[in-house]
Formats: structure tokens, sequence, C-alpha cells
């Protein structure tokens, strides 16, 4: 599996740079929007301590906080540098590393040495332990009432069971991918035969396969805000509306063909990224957009993408790339969630949270809109600094020194008496100064 599947991303990266997906593609239902211009892209390597160029996993945790999976371990991104996880914090490093966030925080990863948990910056094992068997995970996920799901191949699928341990999923056929299906009430479980299984609970509600046009060498899953279910092979990419019996080819060009070592990810409104070949594939609705080295990306194809809470577009390739913009400003205002539009300050904290200091309080971006910070309310804030320990302050008017501990959303009034009597020494200063130049 190891093997196959590192030599799947060799071919991807090689082929990459050869084929055209070039020229007009009629897709029945769907319409073509054009990328609104040349995209521009800041890339990560050495540089910023990102040592590895072997990448196969992205994930951003709970506290916004971006994750890397490579050959070489687990990287942590701060906003500016990464931060290695490895063998020295106890995570045995390897080839086909996956990571995903889990909604509680931290973050799971799974390579050829088994299946981790990493809360808090600790590392624990996961494999052989609460009920998992020692094999290493292909897939997890969370359903609603955030349980984990595992997928481990012939070793099983396992649920999370309300005390922590995991109980094997009886009838659970070498499950290679599950993923959650909110809208088909579920989760959905998939082999690499071409078998895709709607589990509600632990009870199986719906099966579909070849006969339902199904394909084999399946490798991500995703269920889109239409419910629409999203399947992508080795060889393409498939999908089938809410309520329909039959999945049915999307047949782009860019889509089809470069092995396993992909993934297809939401991007935040209701719409999928594909991670291909030949580029990156966009898919909303009834409309589709692909971004290719010819609308300004570094490389010719993606192993990995992601689009994090801000709405900033990550990939892999032989490298790491963030999406700095199109060319264009966007207009934040009220309707994006700020408080006013009267805006003083603009800052990032050491986590990578973006912050406005205004001059009806402080707001934060999260989900992809501004949310007015509890405890700023009618504070004009003027300037923040962002503190090592990924707290930050802001100072405004009226007299005001507003402080937010690392990894929360209240801000909370610094009472200083010494603050509050060198700022009424300085006051009488300046008064003193006048009444002399007087």
């Amino acid at each position: 599996m190891v093997t196959r599947r590192w030599l799947f991303l060799l071919i991807t990266l090689h082929l990459g740079g050869r084929l055209d997906a070039s020229g007009p593609t009629a897709l029945p239902g769907f319409s073509e929007v054009a990328w609104p211009g040349e995209a521009s892209f800041q890339s990560f390597g050495p540089e910023e301590n990102l040592m590895s160029m072997g990448i196969t996993a992205l994930a951003q945790d709970r506290e916004g906080m971006l994750w890397v999976g490579s050959d070489l371990g687990l990287y942590r991104f701060d906003g500016q540098r990464f931060f290695n996880t490895g063998s020295r914090e106890g995570l045995p490093s390897g080839p086909d590393s996956h990571v995903w966030a889990d909604p509680r925080g931290g973050v799971w990863t799974s390579s050829s040495a088994g299946l981790f948990r990493v809360a808090d910056l600790e590392v624990s094992a996961a494999s052989g332990v609460n009920g998992l068997p020692g094999n290493p995970a292909f897939s997890m996920a969370w359903d609603e009432r955030e349980r984990a799901w595992v997928a481990m191949g012939r070793a099983g699928l396992f649920t999370e069971s309300p005390s922590g341990r995991f109980e094997r999923v009886e009838g659970a056929v070498e499950p290679f991918i599950v993923a959650r299906a909110p809208l088909h009430g579920g989760m959905l479980v998939l082999t690499q035969e071409g078998r895709v299984d709607l589990w509600k609970e632990r009870a199986l509600a719906a099966t579909w396969d070849a006969r339902n046009g199904v394909p084999s060498g399946l490798v991500a899953a995703l269920e889109d805000g239409q419910g629409r279910i999203w399947i992508l092979s080795s060889i393409g990419l498939w999908w089938k509306a809410l309520g329909d019996a039959t999945f049915r080819p999307f047949a782009h060009p860019v889509v089809a063909g470069g092995g396993d070592f992909r993934n297809l990810v939401p991007d935040g409104q209701g719409g999928l990224w594909v991670a291909t070949v030949r580029g990156l594939l966009h898919i909303r609705g009834a409309t589709w957009t692909t971004v290719t080295d010819r609308e300004g990306m570094p490389t010719k194809s993606a192993a990995q993408v992601l689009v994090d809470r801000e709405g900033s577009l990550w990939y892999a390739s032989n490298g790491l790339f963030r999406q700095l913009g199109l060319g264009a400003l966007y207009n934040q205002t009220t309707r994006e969630g700020l408080p006013t539009e009267i805006v003083w300050a603009v800052s990032r904290d050491t986590t990578g949270r973006l912050w406005a200091g205004t001059n009806m309080g402080l707001a934060l971006m999260k989900d992809g809109a501004w949310h007015l910070l509890p405890g700023s309310e009618k504070t004009a804030i003027l300037s923040m600094v962002a503190l090592p320990n990924g707290g930050l302050v802001g100072a405004g008017r009226p007299r005001a020194l507003l402080y937010v501990a690392p990894g929360t959303a209240r801000a909370v009034t610094v009472l200083d008496q010494a603050l509050e009597e060198a700022l009424a020494r300085g006051s009488r200063g300046r008064d003193d100064d006048q009444q002399a130049a007087r």
C-alpha cells in the first residue's frame, strides 16, 4: 500500500508537467466560471522551517492552527514558521502520513507506524489502545455528536463510545474511507474496490456499488452543501444528487487519471475543491472553475488541497503553497460582520487568528465572517499588539487597555492602578507644560 501510493504521487507530479487540460469542456448540468485573473501564491519551505517536500496531508485544528503531514513527521504552522513534531516528541515518522483535525481539539495522525493523537502538543499512541487494534488508520471522521469513526481496512471500522473506548462496527467491509454525510443522516464508509455504504448510528442504511455507477480505486468522499455525494477515484470524479440512486461521472479532463494520492475538501461555502494531476478544480452549485499554471499556480499539479477558516486556499505538490489573492481588493464591511466600517488597526496573532480594531470594538475573523468580541463593545481599538503566548492586547478610547487570553474569544479590561496613575501623571504633566508655555 505504502509503495503504491508513493509511486502514484511521483507519477502525479511527473505527469502534471506534461498533460494539457485546455480547451472547452461540456459537462451537462454544469457551466464554467473562469478564474478571475492571475492567482498569486506564496511558497513555504526550509526558510520557514518546513524541511519536507513530501507533503501528504493538510488539516486545520479547532484553534485555527495549520498541520502538515509529511515523510519527516508532523509540522505545525503558527502563522510565521513551522514546528516539527517527530521522534523526539514520541511520534515516529513514516511515508503515507495522514492528518485529521479533531473538532474537540488537537489532531490525529497515522502512518505506517500506527495511529497517534496530538493534543496540547502532547503525543499519545492510539493504535492498540482503548479498543483499537494495533493497525494504522486510513481515514477518520466525526459524526454529528463529535464521535470519532476510524477506517482501518481489513482490521475493520470502529466508532467511539461515550466512554472514549472504540467499538468495532460489525458488517463493515474493509473500510478505507469514512466521511460525514449530515444531509443523508449518517456517515459514508467506502472501500477501495468500489462500494459506498451509508451508516446511521451502527446500522447499515444504504449501499451503492458498481450497479449504481460506483468506480473502483476510491480515494476520497465528500457530501457538499446540497447533499450531493462526491467520490474521487484513481481515474476520475463521480457524483450523485441527494435522493438519486446512480453516480454520474464528472467528465472533466482535469480529474481524469492521476493516481490515488489526491483529495477533495469543502470550500466553506457549500462547494468543494479537488486536488488533481493537472491543477485544482472548484465546484459550487452548478458551476466549475479550474486553477492551473495558466492561472498562476507555481506547479503543474496538486496532491492535497485545503481551505482554511479565513477562506485562504492552500495546496501541496512538491512544496506547500498558499494563495495570496487575485490581484483584487475585497471590501470588508458590516455585511461581513464588522461592528462598524471605521477600522483603526489590523493584526494577526501568533496562532494565526485575524483581528480588526474598530471604532466599536475588537472584531475576530472566524469561519469567513467577522465577530464582535464580548467585553470590547463600544470601545474604539486604536492599536493592537500580538503577544508571544498567543494572546492579544488592544488599546483605545475611552481610556482602555483590553486583553484577550490565548485561544479565547472574550476581551478583559486590564485594571492596572499603576498604569492609571502613570497616565494621569502624563496628563497632568502635559497640562503643566501648556500652562508654562502660556
